[in-house]
């Protein structure tokens, strides 16, 4: 779950090629519907931006999916490890 801008489509076919299947998500579809979709997708890593998460206000999604058993990584620590 990332903004829309050019790091976003990189990370998109970046995780294509090590054999992950990305999930576009719609952050603005509420959290009720956010969850339901991960669930039914059998999404278990969800991979963000603290700062995106920041600016748009998604703490309430976040603590909603780790609920859910839900791995967030974040790309700014993923940047380290690189």
């Amino acid at each position: 779950m990332l903004p829309n801008m050019t790091d976003s489509i990189v990370t998109f076919y970046a995780m294509q090629a090590c054999m992950r299947r990305p999930v576009m998500i719609d952050y603005l579809s509420g959290v009720d519907n956010i969850v339901t979709l991960c669930q039914t997708a059998k999404v278990e890593i969800l991979y963000s931006s603290k700062e995106f998460i920041e600016k748009a206000k998604l703490h309430e999604l976040i603590k909603q999916l780790s609920a859910s058993d839900i791995k967030i990584n974040y790309i700014e620590d993923l940047k380290i490890k690189i």
